[in-house]
């Protein structure tokens, strides 16, 4: 006897936690509650904002937009590019030229081909209307043809024949920074989306203030590549897709529909795929309910040991004496990482490398694991205990630092400049989450061993400015936070290196993620970011010693900025590859951020239901995409037959 054929794919997005759930059920144009099967997956996260596909910049929109959408080539979890609706590409001699080939088979779902008008219009448009997280933009403006007004040059992108784009870079760029910029860009159809902006500007709005999945023309608008049709979206409760049996890319998938659907909570999936209601969590992010799901023969857990995300403890440098580097190392060496791991991700983690990049993918540099870093004369990693003394030992030696002494707090007193003692005592922010508290505390718990007092403090209110915002350095003082990153090292350059328009994610750190180009030279001296006191009424000794240390901060910094934002340029792989594990060794050397742990990323499903899940093929596009739930997977995915 055979199951009922349960041929829906459901994902879920929330409010307050975004669910990834691929629900495999009875096939049908509405959802009604307990006739589907849900494959949940969590992700925290505001939920779905946008079906917009100029506006999906991020995961969890392009899980939603994906499944509709292509880009031309496909991005992999270990940082490598598959083609997609490119076929090849090829680059001339003076390596600015590149030449795309799309693939003629490609075609739209209403019948129409895909052609390279479309991804000239695309990537025209994605550079034209920039939003907050546009990675279309950062990459068009890097990789593009750039005249004075700021627009891309006519020549910049343009269509060859019907199924040739031809891509003027302003310079050379390493084969993997081309690609990365080619898998960030959803092509969408001009025939639909050229009217639509003609009625966007006439009502002065643009492609990315357009709230598409407010429109009473989703459907018609929604129109993609990909092997998924839209069917029907509810607001904070699901969005469903057909397959389409018609997909141009071969054999189309198993199910007959997908549903993205929302919870409110982690622990409501959680709890539904215990009971069976769903099948799969793409993301199990309630760590401490991996024991309890493991007690269930019918669910697994996959495992993906080198994920590129890393939880970091940020430390502002502009707070005395955090600008010494041996202050910086002393408190990576006293660190209990693996307590970290144990206790506030449940063991599901693996110690760091000493920069953000994770051990084991193709560029990480394997020789800088922070175990590696402090080890003994006969080369066996230290003992916690030694660690300690050591870091001790460091502090000590710090002109102007105090000694220590048990429960006491140690102070500062800068040897040039008459300002009181400082006391080593800050606010340990970090982001509401039991791993997070977890993670704080014990950091407190472990700094009192080295004289340094780390208050944690939970943060309640906008948290991003806090981290992102390099303008507003002294609204924190450290803080515990922690995100994915892409799978190849330009992810790390655009985070630290800042390339134009590059992230923000460490501008907290000041002198990091600043490119003196970009800026203009200030009358005293060029300074990318603000440089005052933390203090309404400094005293002119004050003023001094923080001029001073952003000053230092801006010459360390300087030149490891250079060499990331060089590695860009570098086209030869072997060249390009030795300057990558160069880079990253002076990073570790300048150590701007102290690492805690690198998470595993872990998706659970059910064995007794579906089958397929096992094994996943993850892709990365503008984000991590659990491999559970990735398109390649969800095409694979049956039911299980009795």
């Amino acid at each position: 006897m055979k199951k009922p054929l349960f041929k829906v794919l459901a994902f879920v997005g929330l409010a307050a936690t975004m669910i990834l759930s691929s629900v495999l059920g009875a096939c049908s144009s509405s959802v009604v509650p307990g006739n589907v099967r849900i494959v949940g997956g969590v992700q925290t996260s505001s939920g779905i904002s946008t079906l917009n596909p100029f506006w999906a910049q991020r995961f969890p929109n392009t899980q939603y937009v994906g499944l509709i959408m292509e880009p031309l080539v496909y991005g992999q979890e270990d940082g490598s590019s598959t083609p997609l609706l490119a076929t090849d590409w090829s680059v001339d001699s003076t390596g600015k030229i590149w030449t795309v080939n799309l693939d003629p088979d490609a075609m739209w779902s209403d019948g129409e081909a895909l052609t390279a008008d479309d991804v000239v219009f695309t990537f025209k448009q994605q550079y034209a209307n920039a939003g907050e997280w546009s990675q279309g933009r950062s990459n068009g403006a890097m990789m593009l043809d750039i005249n004075d007004d700021g627009e891309p040059d006519a020549g910049a992108i343009v269509a060859v024949d019907d199924h040739t784009v031809k891509f003027t870079l302003n310079a050379t760029y390493a084969e993997q920074v081309f690609l990365s910029g080619l898998n960030t860009v959803f092509i969408c159809p001009e025939h639909i989306w050229a009217p639509k902006i003609i009625a966007l500007e006439a009502a002065d709005s643009s492609i990315e203030q357009y709230a598409l999945e407010e429109s009473a023309t989703l459907a018609d608008e929604l129109i993609g590549s990909g092997p998924f049709l839209f069917n029907e979206y509810v607001a904070l409760q699901y969005v469903l897709y057909d397959t389409d049996p018609d997909y141009w890319g071969g054999t189309p998938a198993i199910v007959d529909q997908v549903m993205l659907k929302m919870y409110a909570t982690a622990d409501g999936a959680t709890l539904a795929l215990k009971s069976g209601e769903v099948d799969m969590l793409a993301l199990v992010e309630a760590v401490a309910e991996v024991p309890k799901l493991l007690l269930d023969q019918n669910i697994t857990i996959d495992i993906l040991p080198n994920f590129n995300s890393t939880v970091m403890f940020f430390l502002n440098m502009r707070f005395p004496p955090l600008h010494i580097l041996e202050v910086r190392q002393a408190i990576d060496m006293a660190l209990n990482k693996q307590d970290l791991i144990t206790f506030a991700q449940f063991g599901y983690g693996t110690l760091p490398s000493m920069v953000p990049f994770a051990p084991g993918l193709a560029e990480s540099n394997d020789d800088l694991e922070w175990t590696d870093t402090y080890v003994d004369s006969s080369g066996d990693f230290l003992s916690l205990a030694a660690r300690i003394d050591n870091a001790n030992d460091l502090l000590d030696d710090v002109p102007g630092m105090s000694a220590f002494v048990a429960g006491e707090t140690r102070t500062w007193t800068s040897p040039d400049h008459a300002v009181p003692a400082i006391p080593l005592s800050w606010e340990g922010l970090y982001l509401s989450s039991p791993s997070y508290q977890r993670a704080a505390e014990l950091v407190s718990s472990q700094m009192a061993e080295i004289g340094i007092d780390i208050v944690p403090t939970v943060e309640t209110g906008a948290f991003g400015p806090k981290v992102f915002s390099g303008w507003q350095v002294f609204n924190y003082e450290t803080i515990i936070f922690g995100y994915p990153s892409d799978p190849n090292f330009d992810g790390m350059v655009k985070q630290w290196g800042q390339p134009v328009f590059g992230g923000n994610y460490d501008g907290s750190v000041v002198a990091w993620n600043n490119d003196p180009s970009m800026s203009p030279p200030k009358e005293d001296g060029y300074r990318p970011q603000v440089y005052d006191t933390p203090y309404d009424e400094p005293t002119a000794a004050q003023e001094a010693l923080w001029l001073d240390i952003y000053d230092q901060l801006v010459a360390d910094a300087a030149d490891i900025n250079a060499d990331l934002r060089a590695t860009r340029f570098i086209t030869n792989s072997t060249a390009r590859q030795a300057a990558v594990m160069q880079v990253q060794e002076d990073f570790a050397d300048a150590l701007p951020i102290v690492n805690l742990y690198h998470p595993q990323s872990m998706s659970a499903f059910r064995t007794d239901s579906f089958e397929g899940w096992g094994n996943p093929s993850g892709i990365f596009l503008y984000g991590f995409m659990p491999g559970t739930t990735s398109v390649t997977t969800l095409m694979r995915v049956s039911p299980i037959e009795e």
